[in-house]
Parts: structure tokens; sequence; C-alpha cells
């Protein structure tokens, strides 16, 4: 029994060890993952504000572009009846175009930093992806490996049984072996002589009658 407790115990210990080393590792995994996904989900969130930001600019520069034509209608409207407010239309006019040319400026720098951000994002969830089908995939092996390692340690424990059950057998038909005694070795070789002197008289009378 106490042998079966030392292998046991040897067993044990090695199965802890392994399944500590393979939490390091796990851990160290899962913590570069969730490092990506922060990241991801700081690249998302100033994408969805760029987006945001996009269609604020878009909404001012249509309001802008109809006010500039709502100007021209009225300097249109007012022309040489009352020029001096007519000009003041053309002037708000042409406020509002430029101001809807730099808000298209901005759009256009805002678009491509929005496609630089989209890149990245979608670059981060790929590796992401990648990240987790690894880990998945080398959880699996090291599952496996484990269970190798672990029949192969279970392998060891039956062969001290083996061993110990053999033992036992041994001694068990060696209590089983009667020696005989003086007396009865006696008598066997009385028996013996007299079987012998049997077939030599048996011989000689064969040879008398040949």
């Amino acid at each position: 029994m106490r042998i079966f407790k030392r292998v046991s115990q040897s067993v044990t210990l090695g199965f802890e060890s392994l399944l500590d080393s393979l939490e390091n590792q796990e851990a160290v995994a899962r913590a570069t993952i969730r490092e990506v996904e922060h990241g991801a989900g700081r690249v998302r969130v100033r994408r969805q504000a760029l987006e945001r930001e996009l269609a604020r600019l878009e909404q001012q520069r249509g309001a802008l572009e109809r006010d500039a034509e709502l100007w021209q209608g009225r300097a249109a409207r007012l022309r040489g009846e009352k020029d001096e407010h007519a000009l003041e239309c053309l002037r708000r006019r042409r406020q509002a175009l430029a101001t809807a040319q730099a808000l298209g400026t901005r759009q256009e720098q805002q678009r491509a930093l929005l496609a630089r951000i989209r890149d990245d994002e979608q670059a981060i969830t790929s590796k992401l992806d990648e990240l987790r089908q690894r880990e998945a995939e080398l959880v699996s092996r090291e599952a496996r490996a484990n269970a190798r390692a672990a029949a192969g340690d279970l392998a060891n424990v039956d062969g001290v049984f083996d061993r110990w059950e053999a033992r036992v057998a041994g001694h068990a038909d060696a209590g089983n072996d009667v020696t005989p005694d003086a007396f009865a070795r006696g008598l066997a070789d009385e028996e013996e002589q007299a079987s012998l002197v049997a077939e030599l008289e048996a011989l000689s009378q064969h040879q008398e009658q040949a």
C-alpha cells in the first residue's frame, strides 16, 4: 500500500505541475487577447466617432448649400428694387458657399482618416480572430497531450500492481509445494529398486528363450 501511495503522489504532483504550466501559458495568451480586444475597442470607438462627425458635417454642408440657394433667390428678387439688399444677399450667399466648401475639405480629410481607421480595425479584427483560433487549437492540443501523459502514468501505476500480483502469486505457489519426508523417500526408493529388479528378470528370461 505504501508503494501505491508514493506512486499516486508522484503522478498527482506531475499532473499539478503540468496544469500549473498550462494555466500560466493560457493566462499569458488570454491577457494578450484581452489587450488586442481593448485595442480593437478603442479603434472601433474612434471609427464610430468619425462616422458621426462626418454625418454632422454632411448635414451642415447641406444646410449651407440650401442657404446659398435661398440667398441667391432673394438677391434675384430684390435686384432693381433694392440693390443694396440684393448685394447683401449675394454676400451672404458667398459666405455660405465658402463655409460649405471648407466643410467639404474637412469632410475629405475625415473620410481619408476614416478609411485608414477602418483598415486598422479590419487588421486588428483579423489578428484577433487568428489569436482566438490559435488559442482554441493550443488548448485542444494541450488537452490531448495531457490525456496521453495521463494514460502513460496510469500504465506505470498498473505495472506496480502487476508486479505486486506476480510476487503474491509466486509466494502462493511456493506455499503449495510439499517436500516428501525421509520415510516417503525410502519407500519410493524401494519401489523403484523393485521395479528395476523385475525389469532385469524379464530381460534375462527373454534372452534365455531366444
